[in-house]
C-alpha cells in the first residue's frame, strides 16, 4: 500500500542520497520470486502488486527535517512488479534447497512524495520489508538488489524511460531473528509528461 505514515515521514526526513534502516524484530518472511526487471531496456510488465502496511515500519521513523526544493505536487503511479516481492539466496552448491537457504528477504510496503524541478518532478521512493537469514547464514551482510523503473503508463509493454539498479545492505548476525529493511531513494526524475508510472521490486538477475 503506498502511504504508509512512518514510511511517508522517513522520506520527508531525507535531504542527499538513499538511506537504508535495519531494525530487529522477530518475523519471518515468506512467498515466491520470479524477477521482471531484467536490465535497464528490458520489457517490464505492469500489473499492480498489493502491498499490506505493516505495523513495524513505524521503527524506521525518523525526526524530519527540510525537504528539497520545489512545490510538492502529487506523484505518478507507484506499482509493484508482480513475483518481485521475495527474493532468495543459496549457497553455490545448494540452490532451491531449504538446507542450504542463506537467506530471503520480502518487501511489504513502499511510499513516495514529489516536488516540482527544473527538468520535470523530482521523486523521492522508499521501500521497505523484510529479511530472514536460513540455516547457513554465517552472519554478515545481505546485499537486497531494488530495481526501479520509470515507464511509460500506457501500452503492454512498456520500455523503460529510466531504470536504476539500488543495492541494499543489511546486516545480519548468525542466527538472528528476522530484520526489518527500508531505503529510500531521491531525485528519481519524473518527465513533464506525465502519462508515466514507477515500477519497482527486487531483481537478481
Amino acid at each position: 500500500m503506498v502511504g504508509n505514515r512512518s514510511l511517508e515521514m522517513l522520506l520527508s526526513s531525507m535531504k542527499n542520497g538513499a538511506v537504508i534502516l535495519a531494525v530487529t524484530l522477530p518475523i519471518a518472511a515468506c512467498g515466491s520470486v520470479s524477477s521482471l526487471m531484467g536490465s535497464d531496456d528490458a520489457e517490464l510488465e505492469t500489473t499492480a502488486q498489493p502491498q499490506q502496511a505493516t505495523p513495524e515500519l513505524a521503527a524506521v521513523a525518523k525526526q524530519a527535517t527540510s525537504g528539497p526544493a520545489g512545490v510538492p505536487i502529487s506523484c505518478p503511479a507507484v506499482e509493484q512488479l508482480p513475483d518481485t516481492n521475495l527474493v532468495t539466496k543459496y549457497t553455490r552448491r545448494g540452490q532451491d534447497d531449504p538446507a542450504e537457504l542463506l537467506y530471503q528477504a520480502n518487501t511489504t510496503n513502499s511510499s513516495a512524495s514529489c516536488v516540482t524541478a527544473a527538468n520535470g518532478i523530482s521523486m523521492n521512493i522508499g521501500v521497505a520489508g523484510r529479511i530472514t537469514p536460513g540455516p547457513k547464514w554465517n552472519g554478515g551482510e545481505a546485499f537486497l538488489p531494488i530495481r526501479i523503473a520509470v515507464v511509460p503508463r500506457d501500452g503492454d509493454n512498456p520500455k523503460p524511460i529510466s531504470s536504476k539498479l539500488v543495492t541494499v545492505p543489511v546486516t545480519l548476525g548468525e542466527g538472528s531473528p528476522s530484520a526489518a529493511w527500508a531505503v529510500v531513494e531521491e531525485g528519481i526524475v519524473i518527465p513533464n509528461d506525465r502519462r508515466v508510472k514507477v515500477l519497482f521490486g527486487f531483481d537478481d538477475k
